[in-house]
């Protein structure tokens, strides 16, 4: 309720299928809840959106995962190289 203004009796009818919410509503209820969004674009046969959000915050939170690696190993004092070898990594064929 708190999130489209509407009282409770809007939101009961709502939740019971009575009735939808008018365009306001729904507009504030796409932007506060992730679950309602991605149920409307799922609905409209937009999946593929959907599948793009995803994408994106998982890159988000990579690149802060990232950074925050970046961080713990710069803060130790020790500078990062970036090759294989200094990773302990071993190319094929190596013993």
């Amino acid at each position: 309720m708190r999130w489209t203004g509407a009282n409770e009796r809007t939101v009961k009818n709502w939740l019971a299928g009575t009735y939808g919410p008018n365009g306001e509503h729904l507009i504030d209820l796409l932007r506060n809840s992730d679950e309602v969004l991605d149920a409307f674009l799922s609905l409209a046969g937009r999946e593929q959106v959907i599948a793009a959000m995803k994408l994106v915050a998982a890159r988000d939170a990579f690149a802060a995962a990232l950074e925050e690696v970046d961080t713990f190993i710069n803060g130790a004092g020790r500078s990062v190289e970036k090759s294989p070898e200094t990773l302990g990594c071993r190319h094929e064929g190596e013993g």
